[in-house]
C-alpha cells in the first residue's frame, strides 16, 4: 500500500530564522560538574544505548524485534517522519489509529487494527503527557505484540511513580529535545536480553566530534550566548534575512509517495554509528533538576498568559506534577493566516504538516492547526515575553481584521 504524504509548500524555504531558539542550547551555568542531580530518568541508567538520533533508535527496536518486510507496526495518524521513514525503511507497513482531541488513543480504537502480522505498536507521549500507558502495556501482552514507548518528548516525567520509558518493551529518547546540542537519541531495552552495545560497529571520527562540539557552540552563539566568545563565533555566520514573496503558497495540498527510495528524515548511513562525546556529556553533566524546574515554569506562564489571547486555545490546560513537558502545544483558529505571519516575525513554532494521509479527522485537523512554541530552560524572560506579546499582537490583529 502505498504511503501519501503531504508536502511542505513553498513558503517554508522562506521564513527567517527564529529570533528566539527552538530547542535548548549550550550554557556553561547549566552544566554540573560531579554527578546528575537526582532528577531521575530511565534514560540515565546505565544500560542505556546513546545513537546520533532518537529515529535510529527506533529503528533497532524494530530490528531487533524482528520487523521485516510486509510486517505491520501500529502508529499514530498524528506522527512526524522520524517516527513514520524507520518502519517504512526496513519494508514494513505503518497501520495508523486515530486519536481524540487529546492525542489519546484507546485500546478499543487499536484492537480492530490487529492482525496476524502486527509485530509492534509504536506509542508516544505526545509533548510530554503521558499516555495511560500500564493500559497498553497490557493490551500488547494480550495480543502478544511489542510495546515501543516513544519518549522523544518525555525523557522525564513518570506514570503510577515509575519514570517514563520503563513500560515499553523497547524505548527511545531524543537528548537533543532536552539538552544542548545538534544531534542525540537513546535506546533502552525493558524486556528481553539484547547486547545494545553491539549494535555500534564505527565510532565517530576526530574530525565529526569537533564539528559536532563547534556546532553547538556555534548554535549558543547565535542566540547571544557564551560572551565573548559568542561573539568570535558569531562573526562567521551571516546576518542576511530571509524573506517570503506574497506570490507563494503557505499551505500545501500537495502528496508526495514516499517509499525507502526517498526517505526524507532516516538516514541508514548513521546504521551502526555511536553518538558523539559531546551529546554523551551535554546530557549526563547537565543540571537536570534545573531543566525539569524551568521547563514547568516557563509552561505555566504560557498557560497563565495566553489564556487571555483570544484566537488560540492551550491543547492542555493542566501541567500536571508528574509531567516535564517538550514544548508548549497550541491550538489556532485561523492557522491559514496567522501562520505565516508568525513564522514571518521570527517567532520560534513548529508544527507537523507533513503528515501521512489518514481517515483521522483530528490528525488533519491538527496539520495545521496545532503548533509547537519552545518551553525550554535556555529561554530567557524577555524571550519568552516577546514570543506571548508578538503572538498575542499577530493573532488579535488578525482576529480584528475579520470582525
Amino acid at each position: 500500500m502505498d504511503i501519501q504524504i503531504n508536502q511542505l509548500p513553498e513558503a517554508a524555504k522562506y521564513y527567517p530564522r527564529p529570533r528566539v531558539p527552538m530547542l535548548p542550547l549550550f550554557e556553561p551555568e547549566t552544566l554540573t560538574l560531579g554527578a546528575q542531580p537526582a532528577q531521575h530518568s530511565r534514560f540515565f541508567e546505565s544500560d542505556v544505548l546513546y545513537l546520533p538520533s532518537g529515529r535510529l533508535a527506533i529503528y533497532y527496536a524494530l530490528k531487533l524485534l524482528g520487523v521485516s518486510n510486509n510486517d505491520e507496526v501500529l502508529i499514530p495518524a498524528y506522527h512526524c517522519g522520524s517516527m513514520l521513514e524507520p518502519i517504512i525503511y526496513l519494508g514494513a507497513r505503518p497501520v495508523f489509529f486515530e486519536l481524540d482531541s487529546q492525542l489519546r488513543c484507546t485500546t478499543d480504537d487499536l484492537g480492530p487494527s490487529i492482525t496476524a502480522k502486527t509485530k509492534a505498536l509504536l506509542l508516544p507521549h505526545f509533548f510530554g503527557f503521558n499516555q495511560d500507558i500500564s493500559t497498553f502495556r497490557a493490551f500488547c501482552d494480550h495480543h502478544e505484540i511489542a510495546l515501543i514507548e516513544d519518549c522523544a518528548h518525555a525523557f522525564f516525567g513518570t506514570y503510577q511513580n515509575q519514570p517514563l520509558g520503563s513500560f515499553g518493551d523497547f524505548s527511545i529518547a531524543s537528548t537533543v529535545k532536552f539538552f544542548p546540542g545538534t544531534e542525540g537519541g537513546i535506546l533502552a531495552c525493558n524486556r528481553g536480553k539484547h547486547a545494545l552495545e553491539k549494535l555500534i560497529n564505527r565510532s565517530v571520527s576526530f574530525q565529526q566530534q569537533c564539528k559536532s562540539m563547534l556546532h553547538t557552540l556555534e548554535l549558543g552563539a547565535v542566540y547571544g550566548r557564551l560572551g565573548l566568545l559568542g561573539k568570535l563565533l558569531n562573526m562567521r555566520s551571516s546576518n542576511t534575512e530571509p524573506f517570503t514573496p506574497d506570490s507563494v503558497k503557505v499551505v500545501s495540498d500537495q502528496y508526495c509517495t514516499i517509499d525507502k527510495s526517498c526517505l526524507q528524515w532516516f538516514d541508514p548511513r548513521q546504521i551502526g554509528t555511536s553518538a558523539t562525546l559531546c551529546t554523551r556529556h551535554l546530557a549526563s553533566h547537565s543540571n537536570s533538576r534545573m531543566i525539569a524546574a524551568r521547563r514547568r515554569r516557563h509552561f505555566l506562564h504560557y498557560l497563565k498568559r495566553i489564556d487571555q489571547i483570544q484566537g488560540v486555545k492551550p491543547l492542555f490546560t493542566t501541567l500536571p506534577e508528574s509531567t516535564v513537558p517538550y514544548v508548549f502545544p497550541l491550538l489556532l483558529d485561523n492557522p491559514a493566516t496567522d501562520f505565516p505571519k508568525l513564522k514571518q516575525q521570527g517567532v520560534p513554532i513548529w508544527r507537523w504538516e507533513e503528515l501521512a494521509k489518514t481517515d483521522c479527522k483530528v490528525s488533519q485537523d491538527y496539520r495545521l492547526r496545532l503548533i509547537q512554541l519552545p518551553c525550554h530552560q535556555s529561554l530567557t524572560r524577555d524571550e519568552l515575553t516577546w514570543i506571548i506579546s508578538t503572538l498575542e499582537k499577530t493573532v488579535n490583529r488578525n482576529e480584528n481584521n475579520r470582525s
